[in-house]
């Protein structure tokens, strides 16, 4: 223990440097708060993922009008609401650059995976043999791989899957779930 009043020698190096100019100090970024809005006709907005750099959100808004319809939302553009006919989507992730969201769409045992942006609408994920609802949960930083869970109605065991382009929906093991992806989806 040191004697009371003496400080750490690394501490007063510290000092020492930043007084001196040879270290400049990291200043916190000041917070901010930015509303995603919600539907003209009213509703809940809730946000389960938002871009590497936080500039794009996903979600869905909860009406009484719409029930599930989901969102994104960008700094740049403000929110595209992608699902106001059939009622039943849920942005539940993002892709790290924010141009693709993932989720759950459809009910009971037709609830489906999906993936949209933008430029490529939706995209049905598809399931497995012995499943009956599925809901993708994440996405790699470009969209093109994701991650979420399969479920049925009859015994309630789980399997999480991994879904690409060329391989399409690969399971990974019962009684699993898969929430999130790395950024390059290796993890």
């Amino acid at each position: 223990a040191r004697p009371a009043g003496v400080v750490a020698p690394m501490i007063k190096l510290v000092t020492l440097l930043a007084l001196a100019g040879a270290v400049t100090p990291v200043l916190a970024q000041t917070p901010s708060f930015t509303l995603v809005g919600t539907l003209p006709s009213g509703g809940s907005s809730l946000v389960y993922g938002l871009s590497a750099n936080g500039q794009s959100a996903a979600g869905h808004t909860v009406t009484s009008s719409f029930g599930l319809s989901g969102f994104l939302w960008t700094a740049d553009a403000g929110r595209n609401d992608f699902d106001l006919v059939t009622g039943r989507t849920q942005g539940l992730g993002i892709s790290g650059d924010g141009l693709t969201v993932v989720g759950g769409g459809g009910t009971g045992s037709g609830a489906f995976a999906f993936r949209w942006s933008a430029t490529g609408g939706y995209q049905n994920l598809g399931t497995l043999s012995g499943f009956t609802q599925a809901e993708a949960h994440d996405a790699n930083f470009d969209g093109s791989i994701v991650v979420g869970t399969l479920e049925t109605t009859t015994n309630g065991t789980p399997q999480a899957f991994r879904w690409t382009a060329s391989g399409g929906m690969q399971g990974l093991g019962f009684g699993t779930r898969a929430d999130a992806i790395s950024g390059d989806g290796s993890v």
